[in-house]
């Protein structure tokens, strides 16, 4: 799997390692998906089953259509989803990622998908990450 090391335009490719964020951009990426079950449900899909089109998103996912777009475009502005504008229909991808910030804080492919189940199994819920304290 491709590892980014940094948001540039090049980035750097190593077989044995997930992609990995380490920069604000990926936290930001990370902590979205972590509290956005379906969004992190659809970029686990594209994951396992890319390169796919919005249209499979709406069918396997059962998505609205609007939802799904939306969905899409907010994956892309976070840099998570590819799409490849020179078919059609357009194609996603995406790759798993980890975030890891050298202080033990570490956003995984395992708990992001844990976070997807939650959309549809109860038990996943276990999972589910709290708010931060002080939200009431």
């Amino acid at each position: 799997m491709p590892t980014l090391s940094d948001r540039g335009d090049a980035p750097s490719i190593d077989d044995d390692a997930p992609q990995s964020f380490d920069d604000f951009d990926g936290l930001l990426a990370a902590t979205t998906l972590l509290q956005n079950p379906r969004l992190a449900r659809e970029h686990v899909y594209l994951c396992y089953y890319g390169p796919a089109t919005i249209q499979d998103l709406i069918d396997e996912l059962d998505l609205a259509r609007a939802t799904a777009y939306d969905d899409v475009e907010r994956l892309e502005r976070l840099g998570v989803v590819d799409r490849d504008e020179s078919t059609r229909p357009h194609q996603l991808t995406a790759d798993p990622f980890a975030f890891v910030d050298g202080r033990e804080v570490a956003i995984t492919p395992t708990l992001l998908h844990a976070v997807a189940l939650t959309e549809f199994d109860d038990d996943a819920e276990y999972f589910q990450i709290g708010t931060a304290s002080g939200d009431s």
